[in-house]
């Protein structure tokens, strides 16, 4: 193996263990290794964080290995887009593992040749290890609009398009996006309501959502990005439990799902997204949504629209306040041209009676008045 691997974890232990046991075994030269820092007010949990730290200390084949291990906590959105921007200092293309997705061994093989094969392609910018529901083609893999990030590899010249808070693109514009990428009602909705919701901080406060990963979905669909999903099932996320940030029911339904292997890859003759298997992916990895939350997407909509009415209103108020600050300039000036006629017309009667013959005087002012249009 040639390519880096970043390795973010956390505070458990176990899981760590498991995913770092297959890491050992495919021994990447270069291992980077990003912790979030313990939160004073959870106990026990320093000791988790250090206990964990540790299993790093397990490396035992050539391999530099860095760290960048944080004292306090920043929370998981901040942590990981840190740490991914922080392994892309160092690197131009990597493999991208969190705690608790335990991949196969053929996963890191797959990343590394594709990260090979596709470095040069702009439009392709994540390499995805998960796979949700039956094969849906010939090839190893395929090409989505939709980011799997249990287990990705991803380059440099990628990753610069992240851009935490979304504050690059309006809410507008990502919409005219997504609507231009998906005919599917529904996943026009749901990518809506997440991009509603990342440039919200109160919403995301609302519901509990701390993601790095929806963020940087929306960038990849801004710049009208290509991923690669693989065809079978690489990597399982087993981190799901009462430890997890957001996995917490260990009952999902994709919770620890079975892995495969790809072995040789065969490529796609076209780099194309299929729409049909985004929208089923979609529907499949998103079927639990209740009516509970299509109604928050609705109230979301009316929010914005609401906003954008008023948006509309003060303009429309700033406009009005324009045209009459233009009409009392246009009166203040007609008024200033009067007075300059009046004016000029005085000088130039008294200058005119210096000429002693009256049809002289008048064609004399006739040709002034001409030349200075008045």
């Amino acid at each position: 193996m040639k390519k880096a691997v970043l390795f973010i974890i956390f505070k458990r232990e176990e899981l760590t263990n498991r995913v770092f046991e297959v890491i050992r075994e495919v021994k990447p030269p270069r291992l980077y290794v990003v912790a979030d820092g313990p939160r004073e007010e959870v106990k026990d949990e320093y000791e988790k964080c250090m206990a964990t730290r540790k299993v790093i200390e397990k490396v035992d084949w050539d391999c530099e290995v860095k760290t960048l291990f944080r004292e306090k906590n920043v929370g998981c959105r901040l942590s990981i887009s840190g740490g991914i921007s922080w392994f892309f200092e160092n690197e131009e293309d990597g493999i991208i593992l969190e705690d608790d997705c335990l991949p196969d061994k053929s996963f890191f093989s797959f990343c590394e040749e594709l990260l090979d094969y596709y470095k040069d392609n702009e439009k392709i910018m994540s390499i995805g290890g998960f796979h949700y529901g039956e094969p849906c083609t010939k090839y190893s893999y395929y090409f989505s609009s939709i980011m799997q990030c249990w287990g990705w590899a991803t380059w440099r010249r990628a990753w610069k398009y992240y851009d935490t808070n979304l504050e690059k693109y309006s809410y507008e514009d990502i919409c005219h996006k997504i609507d231009k990428i998906y005919k599917d009602a529904y996943m026009r909705r749901h990518w809506k309501d997440i991009a509603y919701m990342m440039k919200n901080p109160e919403i995301q406060k609302e519901r509990k959502v701390d993601s790095w990963s929806y963020t940087w979905t929306i960038s990849i669909i801004q710049e009208q990005g290509i991923c690669i999903d693989p065809n079978v099932n690489l990597v399982s996320n087993i981190g799901w439990g009462i430890d997890s940030v957001h996995c917490l029911d260990p009952d999902f339904y994709l919770a620890n799902t079975p892995i495969s292997s790809i072995d040789k890859i065969t490529h796609p003759t076209k780099v194309e997204t299929s729409i049909d298997i985004d929208e089923y992916v979609c529907h499949y990895r998103f079927s639990f949504r209740n009516a509970e939350e299509y109604m928050q997407i609705l109230e979301n909509d009316k929010i914005c629209l609401n906003t954008k009415i008023q948006q509309l209103e003060n303009n429309v108020q700033e406009l009005n306040a324009k045209i009459k600050e233009l009409e009392m300039i246009n009166s203040e000036l007609e008024n200033t041209k009067n007075n300059i006629i009046i004016n000029t017309k005085t000088i130039i009667d008294k200058v005119a009676w210096y000429i002693p013959l009256k049809k002289q005087r008048v064609k004399f002012k006739e040709n002034l008045y001409k030349k200075i249009g008045i």
